[in-house]
């Protein structure tokens, strides 16, 4: 959560806005794929596809967190509660619908 909301401090340096979505849970980093300045890990799981989704949620120059991270976060920031969200691909119980 202080890296995200550092990166807002920063970006806002640049006259850019940036949107900042923040997951907590397990995620399976995998093989490199691509070659020389294209080559990236392969990322997989729930956790990373929530964090693209509440990413979605996020006001310009905002940081919107899962509900793991703020329990796990307790009081040190000041939160605003956001209300419950169907996100898309993601089941009312809140875990992921596979395609």
């Amino acid at each position: 959560i202080m890296a995200g909301l550092r990166m807002l401090k920063v970006v806002a340096k640049l006259n850019q806005s940036v949107r900042v979505g923040i997951a907590t849970g397990a995620v399976v980093v995998g093989d490199l794929i691509g070659e020389g300045a294209s080559e990236e890990r392969v990322v997989v799981g729930d956790t990373p596809n929530l964090a693209a989704r509440l990413q979605s949620l996020a006001e310009p120059n905002t940081v919107v967190i899962s509900d793991a991270t703020r329990r796990l976060a307790g009081t040190l920031f000041n939160l605003d509660d956001l209300g419950q969200h169907q996100l898309k691909g993601f089941s009312a119980s809140g875990t992921f619908d596979e395609p």
